[in-house]
């Protein structure tokens, strides 16, 4: 049998602890012997299709986990805005309550059973402080934000949340949700609308945006007070989305005048930790 040692050219290593997650740890395997268990590093990066939405429409909003995910809001095209919202299991959409509100250009933040809206960008009719709660049946009103505005980035949970940006005018305006009420905190150090966000709400992370006919490339991070300047985008765009963490986040998708875009960039590498039992 032709052991790892001849096919990589080195032997496994014996660490007392599992190795620092970065690029660098990629293929690598390694026996822990304070768990007993051999480990490896293997990178993930891949797309593939998924069940389709039962509503086609753009501009929605999405939050969750990929086998427990909401979408809601959005423009169907000769229908106009909607209020829609739909569950995802990891293998099909299904209809879900609707939001009290139509609307597009939207905002939110949390899991499937429970998730925030805040305000809505269109119809202009809309925008406003309005914010909604959805527990995984029905959405309700709650508190309204302190600054009506439209097109905000966001991150965190139903009752830890965080939207920053935004226009009518365009802003930096940060506030912070409870679950209840919204407390303004620390603006962003350039203004903007149309961003993406990921993160928490102690550990936020701002990139893309308007103004610009293409797009902003600068990114924010936040600590839960204030916003410090993080490395920027390869590709200006604003309206597009994100997800993941402060250390770990997606950016894919958006718009850069004259066109769209599907581009997707990693803020960083992103790994699975991969058990191999002993046999």
């Amino acid at each position: 049998m032709t052991e790892y040692a001849g096919i990589k050219g080195t032997r496994v290593k014996y660490l007392s602890s599992d190795v620092t997650l970065n690029d660098t740890a990629k293929g690598q395997v390694w026996y822990n012997s304070t768990t007993g268990l051999n480990k490896s590093f293997v990178e993930l990066k891949a797309w593939a299709s998924g069940g389709s939405l039962t509503t086609p429409r753009r501009a929605l909003w999405g939050c969750g986990l990929s086998d427990a995910a909401l979408g809601f809001g959005g423009y169907a095209s000769g229908q106009g805005a909607k209020n829609a919202t739909e569950e995802y299991n990891g293998f099909q959409w299904s209809n879900g309550g609707n939001m009290s509100q139509v609307g597009y250009h939207l905002s939110g933040a949390g899991t499937q059973t429970a998730a925030v809206v805040m305000a809505r960008g269109q119809p202009f009719a809309t925008i406003g402080v309005t914010t909604e709660e959805y527990g995984g049946t029905s959405w309700t009103s709650g508190g309204g934000l302190g600054t009506s505005r439209y097109g905000m980035g966001s991150a965190g949970t139903l009752t830890a949340g965080v939207v920053f940006g935004g226009a009518s005018p365009v802003t930096g305006k940060t506030e912070e949700y409870d679950g209840s009420s919204w407390t303004e905190s620390g603006d962003l150090n350039q203004a903007r609308l149309g961003s993406a966000g990921s993160g928490t709400q102690t550990a936020a992370l701002a990139f893309g945006g308007a103004p610009g006919p293409s797009g902003q490339v600068s990114s924010e991070r936040y600590d839960g007070t204030s916003w410090a300047v993080a490395p920027n985008l390869a590709s200006r765009r604003f309206y597009l989305a994100g997800c993941g963490t402060q250390a770990l986040s997606l950016a894919f998708g958006g718009f850069s005048s004259p066109s769209k875009t599907n581009v997707t960039e990693e803020f960083t590498f992103a790994f699975l930790s991969k058990t191999v039992t002993d046999s």
